[in-house]
């Protein structure tokens, strides 16, 4: 099938993610996806049996790479995509269906520059009461499902079209890859479709977790610095403005009175949710003060 005859495309970068590969195209192949999108399996620094796994689905692109970045994967996965727009970029443990991809490639047909993600669930089925605790205040309490409506990064799933892949020439080596797309769009321009949801796994530990929410927090610590060195144009641009404190602040207290944790409150057990929250919050803030303090890196690997 020719380039030109598909109707996106789709990079999936992998690190010993053999699992999370063959439910992937497992599901792409049974539904005809192989057929109508350019799946691209990016492999780095894979120990386990992930390419091989991938290079078993007819149709499907797997590139093997020795280096253990992400990053790079992504921009691999771009050369080999080359101009089969829109894009998607898809994390091999995120659990999507077909129709959740096709409706994200229906919003992208257009000509303005666009973010698209997935709403997203949690799968906290099975975990300590701190892991669900936590993803009940992102979920639930203010900011972090203001921010989850505004925001296209922490799904493992999202995608652009032609227009909006031109923001940026190639994934810098940042942690926090989805972070660093969210920042090349406006809020006008990010689209959080709600007509399509990805499962994204979580830790099953509140150890895990805390190790995990500490890196990502780090992660965007180091991307605000990039942006301000590399790309301070983008970085301004989002952290515009244009309302006073006072509108804002009236703004924030009528989302925090339309909540979900206002919206939804069940006494008792929604305070002890809210307090788990908390704790795993201070928690990581600490354990990443104690790393930095230490001066060891908090590494993805």
């Amino acid at each position: 099938m020719a380039p030109a005859s598909y109707e996106a495309s789709i990079v999936i970068p992998a690190y010993n993610e053999a699992a999370g590969v063959e439910r992937l195209l497992r599901m792409f192949s049974a539904r005809g996806g192989t057929h109508r999108y350019l799946i691209v399996v990016v492999c780095n620094g894979c120990t386990d049996r992930t390419p091989d796994i991938a290079r078993t689905f007819h149709g499907v692109v797997v590139e093997d790479l020795e280096l253990p970045s992400k990053s790079n994967a992504l921009n691999v996965g771009d050369e080999i995509a080359a101009s089969v727009f829109p894009r998607l970029y898809l994390d091999a443990d995120v659990v999507c269906d077909l129709e959740d991809i096709d409706v994200l490639v229906k919003v992208l047909d257009t000509n303005a520059p666009l973010a698209v993600s997935p709403d997203a669930v949690f799968l906290t089925s099975g975990c300590t009461w701190l892991v669900r605790s936590y993803f009940y205040g992102v979920t639930h309490m203010p900011g972090p499902s203001l921010h989850r409506r505004r925001h296209v990064s922490g799904r493992g799933l999202y995608g652009t079209n032609e227009s909006g892949r031109g923001r940026f020439t190639h994934f810098p080596n940042v942690r926090n890859d989805d972070a660093f797309f969210d920042f090349m769009f406006g809020e006008n321009e990010r689209v959080v479709v709600s007509a399509a949801v990805a499962g994204v796994e979580v830790p099953n530990s509140a150890a895990k977790l805390i190790r995990g929410i500490a890196r990502v927090d780090e992660g965007n610590r180091q991307l605000i610095t990039w942006m301000a060195e590399n790309r301070p144009d983008r970085l301004i641009m989002c952290q515009r403005t244009e309302r006073p404190l006072g509108d804002r602040i009236g703004r924030y207290m009528k989302h925090w009175r339309n909540s979900p944790v206002v919206r939804e409150f069940q006494g008792i057990e929604t305070v002890r949710m809210i307090v788990g929250y908390i704790i795993v919050k201070v928690s990581a803030g600490v354990f990443r003060t104690w790393h930095r303090l230490k001066g060891s890196e908090l590494s993805w690997r």
